[in-house]
């Protein structure tokens, strides 16, 4: 095939796995009085060099307060473009203070820890992620039909049969392959 386009170059690249993301064991590590002031130290400097001004804690704030919600809505309550706050909140992750959802993001247990420090009183009535094991990347409308009926983890997804999730509005074939795939994985099967 290649040798009737002699005049264009290929190229080939191969990938290997790299192993974890240190970024996943960061963010399940609740820092120390001395971390906590280090991040703090951080924060003030991106808000510094910012061209909008101070942003790190109004966007801590609003991922606080309104997990699992659109970047574009947040953005938007924050009155910023979603590129530029994507990418700021893009900066809070790689402290380890923020996960990504599929739709939206939640505070990370050290996010938890420094917005708790920094507070006069610490949120109590903040909804703790759900235990179990994440749903796999199965698209906006799946993920919202799910969340809809209380299912956040791959465990409650193998309590349902498969005609359960396919009657669900928004759970398509593709996503119902993909939580196939996932359960698979693990052994798991769907309930009949």
């Amino acid at each position: 095939m290649l040798e009737g386009k002699a005049d264009r170059p290929a190229w080939r690249m191969g990938l290997t796995y790299a192993g974890a993301d240190p970024r996943e064991a960061l963010r399940a590590t609740a820092p120390d009085a001395d971390e906590v002031a280090t991040i703090r130290v951080r924060l003030d400097r991106l808000d510094a060099a910012s061209s909008i001004g101070p942003w790190t804690r109004a966007s801590l704030a609003i991922i606080d307060r309104s997990p699992t919600v659109r970047a574009p809505d947040l953005a938007a309550e924050l009155g910023r473009d979603t590129p530029s706050f994507k990418r700021d909140v893009r900066k809070l992750k790689e402290l380890g203070l923020t996960e990504s959802l599929d739709i939206g993001h939640r505070l990370s247990p050290r996010g938890v820890a420094v917005v708790d420090a920094e507070a006069s009183t610490p949120r109590l009535d903040r909804e703790a992620a759900p235990a179990g094991t994440p749903l796999p990347r199965i698209g906006a409308p799946a993920t919202r039909a799910l969340r809809a009926q209380g299912i956040w983890t791959l465990e409650q997804v193998r309590d349902l049969s498969e005609a359960q999730l396919t009657a669900m509005h928004g759970v398509g074939p593709v996503a119902v392959r993909f939580l196939r795939e996932a359960l698979a994985e693990r052994g798991w099967t769907w309930s009949d």
